[in-house]
């Protein structure tokens, strides 16, 4: 037995991917990059003690390998990246453990129902494949998960995530999602990353981009002042922006753009959120008016065809991409633009009232 350590502590210096128990067993494999192709041979069912395997970013082919399931002691497979294909089996659903990564492979089919029984599943990233189907409402029995990702699947509908209480990041974005924003997502306190895109014990970012989600967006999102980022953007979303974004002091970047929003956008948002570095409106049915002096931070403002009115911004120091197009704004073009814009290098103010020239302003190098 001492001899087997020596040997194996030997051949761990001159390859560092394997790790090993003080019985020489192998528990762990780390090949992730490691330009790896063709299938997974059945013989990895061999190892026993086999905990930790990651095969990550290589070109592996075939199907998904069943002799995973021989591996009891198995508790993290990541097979992400790589170019796997075929249905999951139901099978799937024992003898793995806490975290399962499929991303980025060539899955189809429908997600089988017996992941459900991996109740010990902290983390499940099925993003970017080919499945289709319901979202299994049996996904809802993993009380464990903490990790949930499924963006990207041309879903027939999805499911409700309401009972994951220990959420704290959700993706879902692309998967052709129905009905109104789930309420529920305010109430789930440990999440921290919604997208149906850093860990934090309020919600911070929300993510829901390229669906057909409807109805209003909720009041509440912001309730404890961390929300940074809300992209919600290609969806129904009807009704007003929620006044309750004033109190998102944290707010990087917001994008509602390509909805079917209407009413006044909150003068608040302008002046309470002095973290914003982008804001997309554009293509709605908006109507409000900017302030003279934009926040410090902001970078990106496109709020093309809405139906702003009043003068356009003549301070905005940090702002590099201005898209207005389509709008009601009135008055004379600022002849000092180029001096409260100093980084602008876009702007976009056709199909308005204004009057003026911009002058300096696209000379610069």
């Amino acid at each position: 037995m001492e001899r087997r350590r020596r040997c194996f502590g030997q051949r761990r210096r001159r390859w560092p991917y394997v790790g090993c128990n003080s019985a020489g067993r192998v528990t762990r494999l780390h090949l992730a990059s490691t330009n790896i192709t063709g299938p997974i041979p059945d013989a990895i069912g061999g190892l026993s003690s086999l905990a930790r395997l990651d095969l990550s970013n290589n070109t592996i082919t075939g199907t998904f390998p069943t002799a995973l399931y021989r591996c009891r002691s198995l508790r993290y497979l990541d097979l992400s990246y790589n170019y796997i294909e075929g249905e999951l089996l139901d099978g799937i659903g024992r003898g793995l453990g806490e975290n399962l990564s499929l991303s980025h492979n060539r899955f189809n089919g429908v997600i089988p129902a017996s992941l459900s029984r991996l109740r010990n599943l902290q983390s499940l990233w099925l993003d970017i494949n080919c499945f289709v189907g319901t979202i299994p409402v049996e996904l809802g029995d993993l009380k464990s998960l903490k990790q949930l990702r499924l963006s990207d699947n041309p879903f027939d509908s999805g499911a409700s995530f309401k009972n994951l209480t220990n959420l704290v990041d959700l993706r879902a974005e692309n998967c052709s999602l129905v009905g109104d924003f789930p309420s529920y997502v305010v109430r789930m306190s440990k999440l921290g990353a919604y997208r149906l895109g850093k860990h934090s014990s309020f919600l911070t970012v929300i993510g829901v981009i390229n669906n057909e989600l409807t109805g209003a967006i909720p009041e509440g999102l912001c309730a404890k002042g961390q929300l940074s980022f809300l992209i919600a953007s290609s969806n129904r979303f009807s009704c007003s922006i929620p006044a309750s974004l004033a109190n998102c002091v944290c707010l990087k970047a917001l994008y509602l753009d390509n909805n079917r929003l209407s009413g006044e956008v909150p003068d608040a948002l302008w002046t309470a959120g002095r973290l914003i570095e982008a804001v997309g409106l554009q293509n709605n049915r908006l109507r409000g008016s900017l302030p003279t002096m934009m926040p410090d931070r902001l970078r990106t403002l496109d709020i093309g065809n809405n139906q702003f009115v009043g003068r356009i911004p003549t301070v905005a120091v940090s702002l590099e991409d201005f898209s207005a197009e389509n709008n009601q704004f009135s008055g004379e073009i600022p002849a000092n633009l180029a001096d409260g814009m100093p980084l602008l290098h876009t702007l976009n103010l056709a199909n308005n009232k204004l009057s003026g020239r911009i002058v300096k302003l696209l000379c610069r190098g």
